[in-house]
């Protein structure tokens, strides 16, 4: 579903301190033979993505890390240079909203799917 998701789209921004954690949860959460396929999949569209340097140390300045943390702080950033934020995460989706940057929530995607279990 995901994956048909971020097909509509021309562009796609990633960041290293996400990638970090999806390949964690791959790995934590999935065995062989998926595993291959999945990490496979996600070195794909880590190649096809554009991945901009974003300092550390300019995130922990927004007011959103003390409450988010390093990672969200740093999609914050990325949000306020325009594009179309997609997360799962509600806290970091309210903050986007709130600050005035365009963002997607994907559970709200992903219930408007009826084949969605």
């Amino acid at each position: 579903m995901l994956l048909g998701y971020l097909d509509r789209f021309s562009d796609m921004i990633l960041v290293p301190h996400v990638l970090a954690e999806a390949s964690n949860l791959i790995r934590l959460g999935v065995k062989e033979p998926l595993l291959a396929r999945f990490a496979a999949r996600l070195a794909a569209i880590i190649m096809a993505a554009g991945e901009p340097g974003v300092s550390s140390r300019l995130a922990v300045e927004r007011p959103e890390y003390l409450r988010l943390g390093l990672t969200d702080a740093v999609l914050l950033m990325l949000a306020a240079s325009g594009g179309c934020l997609l997360t799962a995460d509600v806290g970091l989706y309210v903050a986007a909203l709130d600050a005035g940057y365009a963002a997607e929530n994907f559970s709200h995607i992903q219930a408007q799917r009826p084949d969605f279990l």
